[in-house]
């Protein structure tokens, strides 16, 4: 294992990786986690452990490690989210390349070794990883790997968005010189990830892979992020979209955002039909959206909506209900 010692913030070599583990009341899952990272083998990183106003043991098990492990660096800051502790291990980031872990997540003992490798062999800006999906009992669900699809650009990050590879921070690891002043959103706590992920490529010119599970995902389930229900979800899904629009326009592919906007407005009107939310409120936001000004569908919800015809839309709804409520009915 190379020597590094870590001077005043953090390591006084430059080490090759970067990793950055946001810390928010992890206490059950922090130490596996760091196990993961200290069982590496390969042993050039940094570790930075952003305890985001933790009320449990987070903190102190992770100056615990600090204090064994010089190539763990903590910091403590008020909780204000995720995306402002990235941002925070952005900024003190000294490695070549960047990695983002989640605290209650771990990667394989090979991780950095297999993707040092594929940076040596490519000319990658970006290399997507696959994973192993594990519920919180530690049983595997599934495994999903990235394919190569194309060889351009624009192309392979469609193709990886369209077969859910793509807006995760955990599954891609960045050159940290092509990400330099890039920060994620911290007004928004879900889709930041794709947000930022779009806006790294536009500094990017090529990706590539490694098709292997290197990363294992733990599927916490009810009270996460992702289920809960946004009021707001409209919004942002704009940002979502004005994100994938700089993006395409920076590589003048603007004439493949229809794709884009049809498939953000058919995922807002499922959401619409499945999620208790205000109504009214979510239908006039949704028919501002640019990506619905812009989308090309020509279905009964966007028709009946771009004509305001809201008691036509409700009805929709209700239908869609029942028709789900009905096949739960069927295959009990």
């Amino acid at each position: 294992m190379e020597n590094y010692k870590k001077g005043e913030k953090g390591l006084s070599m430059q080490p090759d990786f970067s990793i950055i583990i946001p810390v928010f009341n992890a206490e059950k899952t922090i130490q596996k986690c760091i196990k993961s990272i200290q069982m590496q083998t390969y042993s050039s990183f940094e570790a930075i452990l952003i305890d985001d106003g933790s009320s449990d043991q987070s903190g102190q098990l992770c100056d615990q490690v600090e204090q064994q492990d010089q190539r763990f660096l903590v910091i403590h800051q008020k909780n204000a989210g995720p995306s402002v502790a990235r941002n925070k291990g952005l900024a003190l980031a000294k490695g070549r390349y960047i990695v983002f872990v989640d605290s209650d997540d771990t990667i394989e003992k090979n991780y950095l070794q297999c993707i040092k490798a594929q940076f040596d062999l490519s000319d990658a800006d970006v290399i997507f990883i696959g994973y192993s999906l594990f519920t919180s009992e530690e049983m595997k669900i599934n495994t999903y790997l990235p394919e190569k699809y194309s060889s351009g650009l624009v192309e392979q990050a469609l193709e990886l968005s369209a077969h859910d590879m793509f807006g995760y921070t955990w599954i891609k690891v960045f050159r940290r010189d092509k990400i330099i002043g890039l920060k994620f959103d911290e007004e928004v706590s879900l889709f930041e990830d794709e947000i930022f992920t779009c806006d790294a490529l536009s500094h990017c010119q090529n990706i590539s892979i490694v098709k292997k599970p290197l990363y294992n995902y733990v599927q916490n389930g009810i009270g996460t992020l992702m289920t809960q229900t946004r009021q707001n979800y409209c919004e942002l899904q704009e940002k979502v979209y004005l994100a994938w629009k700089r993006f395409l326009t920076q590589y003048h592919r603007e004439n493949l955002l229809p794709n884009r906007a049809d498939f953000l407005v058919n995922s807002c009107m499922y959401y619409f039909y499945e999620r208790d939310i205000n109504v009214n409120a979510f239908l006039s936001c949704l028919s501002k959206c640019t990506y619905f000004l812009e989308c090309t569908l020509n279905t009964p919800f966007c028709n009946a909506l771009r004509k305001n015809r809201r008691f036509s839309v409700r009805c929709m709804r209700l239908v869609y209900r029942i028709k789900v409520a009905i096949g739960r009915v069927m295959h009990r």
